[in-house]
């Protein structure tokens, strides 16, 4: 029997121009049609995202052996120092990847998360501020996260 890797979508649902409003007066335009769309592109970037931290796993092991080899060398390898330097420069950009695809993965996935149950804000924070830390250092500020008391809410995984 072949398999079928068929992704199934239901139709968009009709919306409407008008959005609704929270209790806290903030709008939002959530409908069916965009929980289609939220899983469309929820599939597309966790795919994308999986196969990036593969092919930084490539990496991360290949720059090893190289790693490798350079020690096995000793210290009459030309330019030893330099390869060392690169070699641990991959490293460390490979794991900074790394993190950005992780969290980029968990936002992807995030659509899966429906109906109301319950999330850890600190996480969701995290990971905000992991994603968000590239635009706010062009813009030359520093943003972190600082220590707080564990806030668990109950809200939709994507809107939250």
């Amino acid at each position: 029997m072949a398999h079928d890797d068929t992704i199934h979508m239901a139709a968009p649902a009709a919306t409407t121009a008008t959005s609704a409003t929270s209790p806290t007066g903030a709008t939002g335009g959530a409908t069916g049609g965009d929980d289609a769309a939220h899983e469309c592109v929820g599939h597309l970037a966790a795919s994308a995202t999986h196969e990036l931290q593969n092919a930084l796993a490539v990496i991360r092991e290949s720059a090893g052996l190289m790693q490798d080899l350079v020690s096995l060398c000793g210290e009459g390898l030309p330019h030893r120092d330099r390869l060392c330097t690169m070699l641990s420069l991959i490293q460390e950009q490979v794991a900074r990847g790394g993190d950005l695809a992780w969290n980029l993965n968990r936002l992807a996935h995030a659509w899966e998360e429906g109906g109301e149950a319950a999330r850890d804000l600190g996480a969701v924070l995290e990971e905000f501020v992991a994603l968000a830390r590239r635009g706010c250092a062009m813009r030359g500020v520093e943003l972190s996260q600082g220590d707080g008391p564990a806030v668990r809410v109950n809200a939709p995984g994507l809107a939250l």
